[in-house]
């Protein structure tokens, strides 16, 4: 036991586990543990607090609300889906956020899992691969139909563990207390966290001699009064106890002892001397994390401990949405419903629930039927951007989604990047090729192949339009001469009548090394790239560049590709501004 910890005490003696021990399956053994089902209290029944100085757990729990006869309901003690695997780990992480310097603590620690095999108490379990703590107790959880708040309460009343900031390894070796009675040394066979946590699932399973076991475990049988114990020392005396639960009499089993008067008023402190604390420190542990021990009711909000702080507009985006008092379709009390464009308050999220306000209310609405609303600067960027590159009105749903990025940090430079490498731009652009340069639409399998080649990266949305004007079609369409063909891409590329002596010169280059050639001169010349650069400015800034503009933007163009400069004058403060003009 850890050195700042009182007195442990056994149930039994170890004479009467070694008689157990020799019972066998008529006690029952955990599978490939080989360990028996002992009822020697593994828990610490006298210790007043789990290092609750190191912790900082919120003293929440009403403990005039502990009932010795029903510490736990059963439909929360067997309720294995009350936390997923990820609510677990971030648990564990809120719990401790940081851990002091040369310790493993219980978010991060990792341990080999066993393969089990199925009987009456567990379902089959495959290990044998390093697991993480979180991952153990959620698999543990759903193999043995064990709340997952019940491991987590444990961990931390045995061992500390849940808020330890500098836990040693031996904690982890005894997690759960599981085969470690009070007087004698712990038994091997349990060792190491999945052990412990498997083990003692295993065991208060075990506890309600499931069907295919003996009825072994009776003297805390639920539906009777029992005489339970205040302190492992017999002259303290006990007090009738009736039992009325499974749960309840899984804790007794396990930790034999109720709490007296004194250690109910001392909270998480000692009381007297005939004071234990190992169920009520459960009791505490469980309902200051995780709320109520009893069977829950539907309209119970989860604590905040669960509830992922958020924040944000939203809009609803059906006819109607029920808005609930919990994170259930379960709670028909005080049920709001919100009309179709309401809008909300984003709070929190709890899985796919979210915690809103309304009018100054707090409510849970199913999150897929709200629609984020953008800022309304965003919201003109976007509008913006749509018609620009896309040349169509965004959809409510798009801008949403758009803008639910921007507002989760998604630089807006990346945003016009999505739009100028996606599809429905590169089709616009190959479809704007093939009518301007070929004056027809794309022939069957034409869009297809430019496509695929834009999505592997070969190709460039702007490509397609240069390679027709290498074209024998685009020759032959005008006029069949090289002077004619010169002439037409001048009108093409630079916008502008070619002279005379330009199109003589050309003319010699076509005929000496070809149209491509020419074509690629042009495309790649100084001129042409200052000439994207107006044509740009103009329909993205509604200006003609300056000097300086077209000087900078010319080279970055040559550089690093037309699509570089779209992308770098969309994403540019100007446009932004001319944004909130266009769309206010």
């Amino acid at each position: 036991m850890p050195g700042g910890m009182k007195h442990r005490f056994a149930q039994r003696s170890r004479s009467t586990i070694a008689l157990i021990a020799t019972l066998g399956l008529l006690v029952g053994v955990v599978p490939a543990l080989t360990a028996v089902a002992t009822p020697a209290a593994p828990a610490a029944a006298v210790v007043a607090s789990d290092f609750h100085a190191e912790t900082g757990v919120v003293r929440a729990a009403d403990l005039s609300l502990f009932q010795s006869g029903n510490i736990i309901a059963d439909a929360v003690f067997f309720n294995r889906d009350t936390m997923t695997e990820a609510q677990i780990q971030t648990f564990l992480e809120q719990r401790v956020p940081r851990c002091e310097a040369g310790y493993t603590c219980l978010k991060d620690w990792y341990d080999t899992s066993r393969t089990t095999n199925p009987d009456a108490m567990c379902g089959g379990y495959s290990g044998g691969m390093r697991e993480r703590a979180s991952r153990i107790i959620y698999r543990v959880a759903q193999a043995c139909g064990i709340n997952p708040q019940v491991i987590l309460a444990t961990l931390q009343k045995e061992q500390g563990l849940v808020n330890h900031v500098w836990p040693s390894d031996w904690r982890y070796t005894i997690a759960m207390g599981q085969g470690c009675p009070d007087t004698a040394a712990c038994d091997t066979r349990y060792y190491g966290f999945f052990n412990q946590v498997y083990g003692a699932a295993w065991q208060l399973k075990r506890y309600a001699n499931p069907p295919g076991t003996s009825q072994y475990f009776t003297w805390y049988a639920p539906g009777k009064t029992w005489n339970v114990r205040w302190h492992p020392n017999a002259a303290c005396g006990s007090s009738p106890v009736h039992i009325q639960n499974q749960a309840t009499a899984n804790l007794y089993y396990y930790t034999p002892y109720q709490p007296n008067a004194a250690a109910l008023r001392a909270g998480y402190g000692e009381g007297d001397g005939c004071s234990s604390y190992g169920n009520r420190n459960f009791f505490q542990y469980f309902t200051d994390w995780f709320g109520s021990t009893q069977a829950p009711n539907p309209c119970q909000p989860p604590p905040d401990s669960q509830v992922t702080p958020a924040s944000g507009e939203y809009m609803v985006n059906v006819a109607s949405l029920n808005a609930r008092k919990a994170p259930t379709q379960s709670c028909g009390e005080g049920v709001v419903s919100l009309a179709q464009g309401t809008k909300v308050l984003k709070l929190g999220e709890y899985g796919s629930w979210w915690k809103v306000s309304v009018n100054g209310g707090a409510y849970w609405v199913a999150s897929e039927y709200l629609l984020y609303v953008t800022p309304k600067d965003v919201d003109s960027f976007l509008q913006a951007v749509y018609i620009d590159v896309l040349g169509r009105q965004a959809g409510t749903g798009e801008r949403a989604g758009w803008g639910q990025a921007i507002a989760n940090g998604m630089p807006r430079l990346q945003v016009v990047y999505g739009f100028v490498n996606s599809d429905e731009f590169r089709m616009l652009k190959i479809t704007e090729a093939y009518r301007e340069v070929l004056g027809r639409a794309p022939e069957d399998g034409g869009m297809t192949a430019w496509l695929n080649g834009m999505r592997g990266g070969v190709l460039a949305p702007d490509d397609a339009y240069r390679a027709f004007l290498r074209s024998d079609e685009y020759y032959m369409l005008t006029g069949g001469t090289d002077a004619r063909f010169v002439a037409a891409v001048y009108e093409k590329i630079l916008h502008r009548a070619a002279g005379q002596e330009e199109i003589e010169g050309w003319s010699r280059v076509v005929a000496a090394v070809g149209r491509a050639a020419v074509v690629d001169s042009i495309w790649t010349s100084v001129e042409t790239a200052r000439a994207r650069v107006a044509v740009m400015y103009r329909a993205y800034l509604g200006r003609e560049p300056d000097q300086a503009a077209l000087e900078g933007w010319g080279d970055h163009d040559l550089r690093y590709g037309h699509n570089a400069v779209r992308m770098g004058i969309l994403g540019s403060a100007e446009y932004q501004s001319r944004a909130a003009t266009r769309f206010p």
